[in-house]
C-alpha cells in the first residue's frame, strides 16, 4: 500500500489546507516525541528530567475518529529516534501517542492486537481505560518511563505544490509533529537526616534484606493509559530502593553528630490517584527498617494533606530524626531535572549558602549559586543543573558575610 506525504494541521487552520483527496486514505506521518525543555504545540507543560526519565523507546499512535471508535494503530520500535514514522490517515481525529509501553509486554501484547479492520467499535474510552501494570515503573535503566499524550481534533490532509505533487504542508506545524509526552510514573528523591547512631543502625542493618534499603508500601498495582482512580487493584504493591550510596555521599555535621545523605531518583514509582484526595488508607507509605526499630509515615503534598500523587509528579521525600522519632516530609518539585538539596537554618547574621554540582560527564564544569538569608530562616536549596549535566556530588559551603557585603 502506497503512503504519501502529509500536512499536520488543528483545527483552526483548515484554511491552510488543500484537500485534494477524500478522507480515511492511507499517509505516512511523521511525529518528534519526547519531553520538551522548550514550549511546543499541544504541550500544556514541559517537564524534562534527566536523561534516564525522558528515553523513549518505542512508540505507538492511535487515531480515533469523533464518534471514539478506531481508526488507525501503528507502532513504532525504532530505539531512541528522535523522529518516527507511522501509517495513518487522512481526517479528523483524536490521537492517542504512547511511549514505552515495552516496559508492560502484556499491554503491549493487548494493544498490537488492536485491528481498526475487525476492532473498529473499541472506543477511546475503552483504549484509555487499559493500564500499565505496576513493574513497569522501575529506576533499572533498562526500564522506560510508561508515557502518554492525548491530543483533539487533529487534521491529517494532503497539501499539493504548484504543480498537483501531494507534499507535506507548510503550516503552523511543519513537517513534523512535535509531542510533548506526560509521565505516568512518580519520581521520588529521599532525603535522610539522622543521628550518627541510627545512621548506623540502618546501614549496617544485620539484615540484608533491609540494610541501606528504603520501603515505599500501599502502591497500586496498575496506572490506567488515561488518568482515573487506580486504587480499585486486587494487590497493592512494595517497591524497595537498592542501597546504592557510596560513603562519601554522607554528610556528617561534626556538631550535631546528624548524617545526611540525599538520594536522587530513589524511587519511580506508578501514579497514586484516588478520590477524595485526602483518603490517608489510600496514601503511600514510607518504611525504614534500622534493625533496632522501624519507622512508618504516610506520603502527603502540601497543606490540605493530600495523600493522591499524580502522575508526572516530582517529589523531595524528607526523613528527619528528632532522636526520639523520625519525622516524615513530602516536597512537590517543580521540575524533574531540579535537583533538591536539603534544608540549612541559618545561625549567624548573614548566610551565603553555596552548593556545588560537577557534570557527571567527563569535561563537565562545576556551578555554583548564593543564596541570601536571615538569621533564624530555614532555606530549602535546590540546584537545576545545565542542559544535559547531572549532579555528581553536593556540599554545603555557608560563610558568614557583613550585613551590606
Amino acid at each position: 500500500m502506497a503512503l504519501s506525504a502529509f500536512a499536520f494541521v488543528s483545527c483552526l487552520t483548515d484554511d491552510f489546507i488543500d484537500c485534494s483527496l477524500q478522507d480515511e486514505q492511507p499517509v505516512a506521518i511523521s511525529i518528534a516525541a519526547g519531553v520538551f525543555d522548550v514550549p511546543v504545540a499541544y504541550a500544556s507543560e514541559t517537564r524534562p528530567g534527566t536523561v534516564e526519565d525522558d528515553k523513549i523507546g518505542s512508540m505507538r499512535v492511535l487515531g480515533f475518529r469523533s464518534d471514539g471508535t478506531l481508526a488507525f494503530n501503528d507502532y513504532n520500535e525504532d530505539m531512541y529516534a528522535q523522529t518516527r514514522t507511522f501509517k495513518a490517515l487522512t481526517g479528523r481525529y483524536t490521537l492517542l501517542f504512547l511511549a514505552n509501553e515495552d516496559s508492560d509486554r502484556m499491554l503491549h501484547e493487548t494493544l498490537d492486537g488492536l485491528d481498526p479492520k475487525t476492532d473498529a467499535t473499541i472506543t477511546l474510552d475503552e483504549v484509555g481505560a487499559l493500564s500499565f501494570s505496576h513493574g513497569a515503573f522501575s529506576t533499572d535503566e533498562n526500564t522506560h518511563i510508561p508515557m502518554v499524550k492525548l491530543i483533539h481534533n487533529v487534521r491529517i490532509a494532503f497539501k499539493e505544490d504548484g504543480e498537483g505533487t501531494p507534499r507535506p504542508g507548510i503550516t503552523n506545524q511543519g513537517d513534523t509533529l512535535a509531542v510533548s509526552m506526560e509521565r505516568l510514573g512518580v519520581k521520588i528523591d529521599v532525603a535522610l537526616k539522622l543521628y550518627e547512631n541510627q545512621f548506623k543502625a540502618w546501614s549496617e542493618n544485620s539484615d540484608e534484606n533491609e540494610r541501606g534499603v528504603i520501603h515505599i508500601e500501599n502502591l497500586p498495582d496498575h496506572v490506567h493509559l488515561l488518568q482515573g482512580d487506580n486504587s480499585d487493584g486486587e494487590g497493592l504493591q512494595t517497591q524497595s530502593n537498592a542501597p546504592y550510596y557510596a560513603p562519601g555521599d554522607v554528610v556528617v555535621d561534626t556538631y550535631t553528630r546528624q548524617s545526611t545523605i540525599l538520594l536522587q531518583r530513589a524511587f519511580i514509582l506508578p501514579e497514586s490517584w484516588f478520590i477524595p484526595a485526602t483518603d490517608s488508607d489510600k496514601a503511600m507509605r514510607i518504611r525504614i527498617n534500622t534493625g533496632v526499630g522501624t519507622w512508618n509515615g504516610r506520603i502527603a503534598v502540601g497543606d490540605a494533606r493530600t495523600y493522591a500523587v499524580r502522575r508526572n509528579s516530582h517529589l523531595l521525600v524528607s526523613a528527619t530524626s528528632d532522636r526520639d522519632s523520625v519525622r516524615f516530609n513530602a516536597l512537590e518539585i517543580p521540575d524533574w531535572n531540579t535537583v533538591p538539596i536539603g534544608d540549612v537554618t541559618v545561625e549567624e547574621a548573614y548566610y551565603d549558602v553555596k552548593f556545588t554540582y560537577t557534570s557527571a560527564e567527563p569535561g563537565g564544569s562545576a556551578m555554583t549559586n548564593l543564596s541570601r538569608a536571615r538569621q533564624g530562616d530555614t532555606v530549602t536549596v535546590m540546584a537545576i543543573p545545565e542542559s544535559g549535566n547531572m549532579l555528581a556530588r553536593w556540599t554545603f559551603s555557608p560563610a558568614v558575610v557583613l550585613e551590606g557585603g
